[in-house]
């Protein structure tokens, strides 16, 4: 412990005489600090990025067991389930839609480009 502190004392002193001077340790200790600070900032937005994943992770598992409740009340009753089943119908005819318009103007726009 006491030779890392004097091992750092020392760095720290040279850097300290190094800073009236311009030279290449200047250029490589700005350099390290620039390292440093990149560093910090990339572990911040890792972090950061592992929180979000959690959370998503957290909804994922609420959502999941919302769907499984869902599925059991349509079970436990006809009638909501038929509910169920009409709603899902309905959001398949939708999606069916929205992917034949799509499908549609991506048709049409190539007609035109090429046509």
């Amino acid at each position: 412990k006491r030779e890392q502190v004097e091992l750092f004392r020392g760095a720290t002193n040279q850097r300290n005489a190094a800073q009236g001077e311009d030279t290449g340790m200047n250029h490589l200790y700005r350099e390290q600090d620039a390292i440093n600070s990149s560093l910090k900032s990339a572990g911040s937005v890792i972090g950061q990025a592992d929180e979000v994943r959690s959370a998503l992770w957290s909804q994922r598992m609420t959502l999941s067991s919302a769907g499984g409740t869902l599925g059991q009340i349509g079970n436990a009753y006809p009638s909501i389930g038929r509910v169920i089943v009409a709603i899902q119908q309905r959001k398949y005819r939708d999606n069916m839609v929205v992917g034949l318009v799509i499908a549609s103007c991506i048709c049409f726009t190539l007609w035109w480009l090429f046509g």
